[in-house]
């Protein structure tokens, strides 16, 4: 049958779509995953050789038992993960039972089976994507179940023509705009319950065992012995949300930094602050760096970092304090922030509260750190007496410097070490081209050589502005290399000796990269308040809808005191006025009652209690209308019984009309046999 095979079509399409979603993951054993590819197109298109591999209850027991024994194995002994673990258990058993579809109901156990697989896959992967196919697979879900019922009818009732009849009918054009409607709906009612539903921990998949996407293009010791080139990597690190971006004072360049470095070999950048301590108030979740201070612009900044193992806490330059959803922070006297190690790859997301003034005075240790050099070097010294000669002040020669970088030296990814000279000094006096390390290296050395203290920060420039969603995107790419120069009594401020192109700002490539940054926006929604959702997040949106709930009842309140107002105020106004109206109606009301009444009752404006129980004549008038017999305005209710005497109709009208004019006009009741017999009366209408 046509319908029968539609079912199986579409429950080996259900299963199909369920191993698919564990493909895009990326994280799952791909031997058991073509297993189970190849046991489904077996069995669907098999035939005689399905009948041959098909295997009993006992050997399909035995199998589950073994593919228990193995997840445990799995567990204990190959992946460590215990998802994974499940994820290759639901695979070989659905492998299995692809080869015991003996009843009907073989298919809803399938069908339950493949559920689980599409759950357990929602813990690999944080993407978009899986929403689109999860609805896809509830549709489909939802499709499979009406068939299965259908064809279970079918089973039953050996094929009543009937069934078929109704199925067809089923099976119109409107089928796939209700399976959609309340898959959409059904989809809606998880998220009602996924937003508002109370829960225990503070985010939906901290840690989980995706891919890792450990940053690259950061790293915590600047290396310039072993540069090279180097490629742009277009893989998003962070998103950075800036709230009141637009009504900021200062539109210049935003970093945001990570460590600073001290110390430098020769070759390369280290930081000498190996002591960390923890930072902040745990309980609060607020985490201070310094005191805010009055007089000063603050802005916020919103961090969603993408999965990744690097436990660097990202910060605009110039921060105040962290809020997070850390157990703690470590921090050391560099003010390198760093978040507790992970087992997994890790999204997470931050709030900072900073600074708009380029001052950042957070100096702890000793000044004479920032201004210690590698090996003495004459023609080092000298090119920097020339450059800041006739300069004054630390800010003069520290802008001369950077200036001169900048104009005499050309910005490259493409660079090869000949090891002849060490990295600043070939740099500086024969290849004069290279990226922000070389930069920021040999502006921090210049400086020093000036003796001005100074440190070069790692981290990442601002990014990519993306319009749709008001946040930047940062990406690998955006990995950068700066110096902070340090003013006595004012404090560190930022000098970016490379060139313009040394910062990688993306082009705008018309309608495909707008689509793109669209997509991106939507894609932090998803990030941000489903996987991230969390506990706080919950008590956030219940204090919203508390303030807009008082807001709008305070409205309502208020429009209803003025309009108490208005009434008073036109009753106090009006007063004599109402008296004697009240005065003068009341006693005519009482004198004209009947005659009053009777007007009302002519212009059909009025009912007398008697009519609320005689509908039973407006229901014959309808009866007969339809049958032909239709009652003129001007007839009375005798007139037109005559209008069809001696017809089959008209006993039984007759009998109605009676008891009609007994109530209308004789104040009659009804007991309960006439109640019957007008019933009867009345069925036999509708029926002749």
């Amino acid at each position: 049958m046509r319908l029968y095979a539609l079912f199986k079509f579409s429950s080996f399409l259900l299963i199909l779509s369920g191993l698919t979603i564990l493909v895009f993951t990326h994280s799952i054993n791909y031997l058991l995953l073509l297993t189970s590819f190849s046991c489904l197109i077996l069995s669907f298109f098999g035939g005689s050789f399905k009948a041959a591999l098909f295997i009993g209850r006992t050997t399909l027991n035995l199998f589950v038992l073994f593919s228990f024994g193995y997840a445990i194995f799995d567990f204990l002994f190959l992946s460590g993960d215990l998802m994974v673990a499940a994820t290759d258990f639901l695979l070989l058993v659905i492998s299995a039972k692809l080869f015991n579809i003996e009843k009907h109901q073989d298919y809803l156990q399938l069908y339950a089976l493949t559920l689980f697989l599409v759950i357990a896959a929602a813990n690999f992967t944080i993407d978009l994507w899986y929403l689109v196919f999860l609805i896809f697979f509830l549709f489909l879900g939802l499709l499979c179940l009406i068939l299965y019922n259908l064809t279970k009818e079918l089973i039953n009732h050996e094929y009543q023509a009937s069934l078929v009849e109704q199925a067809k009918r089923i099976f119109s054009p409107y089928l796939l705009l209700n399976l959609l409607f309340v898959s959409f709906f059904s989809l809606s009612i998880t998220f009602a319950i996924f937003f508002s539903f109370p829960r225990i921990g503070t985010g939906f998949l901290k840690g989980y065992s995706a891919t890792s996407s450990k940053v690259t293009g950061f790293s915590h010791v600047i290396d310039l012995d072993n540069a090279g080139t180097i490629y742009r990597d277009p893989q998003i690190v962070m998103r950075v949300e800036i709230p009141e971006h637009d009504h900021m004072h200062s539109k210049s360049t935003f970093y945001w930094k990570g460590i600073a470095f001290d110390f430098y070999d020769g070759k390369r950048w280290r930081t000498s602050f190996k002591k960390l301590k923890i930072l902040g108030n745990i309980k609060s979740k607020r985490f201070k760096l310094k005191n805010l201070k009055k007089k000063k612009n603050y802005y916020k900044a919103n961090f969603f970092i993408s999965p990744t193992l690097e436990t660097t806490i990202f910060l605009p330059h110039n921060s105040f304090i962290i809020k997070g959803d850390f157990p703690y922070l470590l921090t050391n006297n560099a003010g390198w922030i760093r978040r507790p190690k992970s087992k997994f790859p890790s999204i997470y997301s931050y709030s900072v509260i900073f600074s708009s003034d380029p001052y950042d005075y957070s100096f702890n240790g000793d000044i004479e750190k920032y201004l210690e050099l590698p090996n003495f070097n004459k023609e080092i010294k000298s090119l920097v007496l020339k450059i800041i000669k006739g300069k004054k002040g630390i800010i003069e020669k520290s802008y001369a410097i950077r200036d001169f970088l900048r104009k005499n030296y050309k910005y490259t990814l493409k660079i090869k070490r000949d090891h002849v000279l060490p990295p600043l000094e070939e740099f500086l006096f024969i290849k004069k081209k290279g990226y922000c390390e070389q930069f920021a290296t040999a502006m921090a050395i210049l400086l020093r050589y000036a003796k001005i203290p100074c440190r070069v920060v790692a981290g990442y420039s601002q990014g990519e502005w993306n319009k749709y969603g008001g946040y930047f995107i940062v990406r690998q790419q955006d990995a950068h290399a700066w110096v902070e120069v340090f003013i006595p009594h004012k404090g560190w401020v930022i000098m970016d000796p490379s060139p313009e192109m040394g910062i990688y700002f993306a082009k705008n490539n018309g309608v495909f990269k707008n689509i793109s940054k669209l997509m991106d926006a939507i894609r932090l929604k998803w990030m941000r308040y489903v996987i991230q959702y969390s506990l706080l997040d919950q008590i956030h949106a219940v204090k919203i809808v508390k303030k807009r709930g008082h807001i709008a009842f305070s409205k309502v309140k208020e429009k209803i005191k003025r309009g108490i107002k208005k009434v008073i105020f036109f009753f106090y106004s009006k007063g004599l006025l109402i008296i004697i109206f009240f005065v003068l109606f009341i006693p005519f009301l009482f004198i004209f009652k009947g005659k009053i009444k009777d007007i009302f009752l002519k212009l059909g404006l009025f009912t007398v209690r008697g009519e609320q129980k005689i509908k039973f004549y407006q229901n014959m008038i309808f009866i007969l209308s339809k049958k032909g017999k239709v009652k003129k305005s001007n007839q009375t209710p005798y007139e037109f019984l005559d209008t069809f005497k001696g017809e089959k109709y008209f006993p039984y009208a007759k009998d109605i009309t009676d008891f009609y004019y007994k109530i209308r006009f004789g104040k009659y009741k009804l007991n309960n046999k006439e109640r019957e017999r007008i019933k009867k009366d009345i069925n036999f209408l509708k029926k002749s």
